[in-house]
């Protein structure tokens, strides 16, 4: 979890910069994590009751390799964009990653 909490602050940060202001004075911090608790909560709902009724009605196997497909289905998209777009060279150091250094480098 804190990667990905981290990533989420690269993100907004790196936005914000781009596009100043993009957000309001207050900037997206709280929208950003909001939607991520939104989307965790979501998957935790979703992946037991998945699980439960594929396993009653198609037995443990069936529901095995089905969640097994889905999570295979939710690991593309946060290998392709978690870091930026995978086909776009993406800043790799510590000091690219954190764009307030830059402003005060000390």
């Amino acid at each position: 979890m804190p990667p990905l909490s981290a990533e989420i602050t690269y993100v907004v940060s790196a936005k914000e910069k781009k596009h100043p202001g993009l957000y309001g004075p207050n900037g997206a911090y709280a929208q950003a994590y909001g939607l991520f608790i939104a989307a965790f909560a979501a998957g935790t709902l979703i992946g037991p009751l998945w699980a439960g009724y594929i396993r009653d009605s198609a037995g443990w196997s069936t529901m095995g390799w089905s969640l097994s497909i889905l999570s295979f289905a939710a690991a593309v998209p946060c290998f392709i964009w978690t870091g930026g777009l995978i086909t776009k060279k993406n800043a790799k150091t510590w000091e690219e990653r954190r764009p307030d250094l830059e402003a005060n480098p000390s």
